[in-house]
């Protein structure tokens, strides 16, 4: 502890007998054992004979050697001497500012004023609450972490810093990115005082699910310029995500011609971390508006939805596909993809016209040679 003595030295008016200097250390500290000194010098302007010193110290104080210092006689011009007491301050004393009398007489004479001692405390910082600004974090969010930081301990702090570490197990690439700045310093944070702060992070879009370690690292100076350091670990939980991707589309009959039924098959697959529910398509092109469903795509498994475009016209038609889904998380995904359709002219059979005219032909070289052999 480091020791800084205050000279203390009351005004000596035109009656008073004595001229006072007091030393007494700044601060003290339960368990702590600690020296004090009183010089006196003659003010009355004549010769004073045994001259004491009482010290009338009281809980939670205890005079360590006698409470009792004689300095002796004074004539009216000797220097000033000093009376030097031992106190112990006792380990359940409380944090506050004291006061110890003292008396110094003789049989003519009386001074009477007190010591000022300031007892510290202990010395307690707490983090009551660490908290984010989202009941669900996800792959890709930005957030808020906020911390509250409360001065618990009996001493005054002269400051207090709190610094984040996002990366305190030394990933190779840690997935939470600070936005702002990772450090925040609070001063002259009274008994009692709280206070807030946050830092804004990001989450890789790229982000495997799970629990993320983040580190709080608080380090403070007291009244006592004591420092002292502690850390408080917290993790982020990130959640899955369903993700689906068009694996591929295709119409069935695989050659469309006009005048025949079509019908578009879109293939799906589940690439992401957790089950896709409530899977819409829907298929946009300037002859109407098809919708298909799903019930669910588990992970890692493939779906398909049909569209039954009816019958086309020849030549190209423009969809636009697109695929809507919520995941148990409540989080909803879509994707969007543009299809191109050729649908080809219907090909007329000639077959039956060349048999026809066959058979007309031989009806009509029988109905002549009938009519000739009459």
């Amino acid at each position: 502890m480091v020791t800084v003595l205050i000279l203390l030295a009351p005004l000596v008016g035109a009656g008073d007998p004595f001229k006072v200097v007091t030393d007494v250390p700044q601060f003290v500290k339960p368990g702590d054992t600690f020296t004090i000194s009183i010089s006196v010098q003659n003010k009355t302007g004549s010769d004073q004979r045994d001259i004491k010193v009482s010290l009338l110290a009281s809980s939670p104080f205890d005079v360590v050697g006698d409470d009792v210092f004689i300095l002796g006689t004074f004539d009216e011009f000797i220097d000033m001497r000093m009376a030097v007491f031992k106190l112990h301050v006792r380990e359940n004393a409380s944090y506050g500012y004291y006061d110890i009398p003292y008396i110094i007489k003789n049989q003519n004479v009386e001074y009477r004023d007190m010591l000022k001692i300031h007892v510290l405390g202990t010395t307690l910082v707490n983090i009551p609450s660490i908290s984010v600004d989202k009941e669900k974090v996800f792959p890709g969010d930005t957030f808020l972490l906020m911390v509250s930081v409360e001065n618990k301990g009996e001493n005054r702090l002269k400051w207090i810093k709190i610094s984040l570490n996002c990366n305190p197990s030394s990933l190779q690439n840690s997935p939470l990115v600070p936005l702002t700045t990772t450090e925040a310093v609070f001063l002259n944070m009274k008994r009692g005082a709280r206070e807030e702060t946050s830092f804004t992070l990001s989450v890789g879009k790229d982000t495997q699910p799970g629990s993320y370690p983040l580190l709080l690292v608080m380090s403070y100076e007291d009244e006592a310029e004591l420092e002292g350091e502690y850390e408080v670990p917290y993790g982020i939980e990130v959640l899955g995500k369903a993700n689906i991707v068009f694996s591929s589309i295709e119409p069935d009959p695989m050659e469309p011609t006009q005048n025949k039924t079509i019908v578009l098959n879109v293939s799906l697959k589940n690439v992401g971390e957790i089950e896709a529910k409530s899977v819409k398509g829907t298929a946009v092109s300037k002859g109407g508006k098809y919708t298909a469903f799903l019930p669910d795509i588990a992970k890692d498994e493939s779906g398909s939805l049909a569209f039954n475009v009816g019958t086309l016209g020849p030549g190209e038609h423009d969809f636009t596909i697109s695929i809507q889904w919520v995941d148990e998380y409540g989080q909803s995904g879509e994707i969007d993809e543009n299809y191109v359709l050729m649908v080809k002219r219907e090909e007329r059979s000639y077959t039956s016209f060349i048999v026809g005219g066959v058979i007309v032909l031989v009806v009509a070289a029988a109905y002549f040679l009938k009519k000739r052999s009459k």
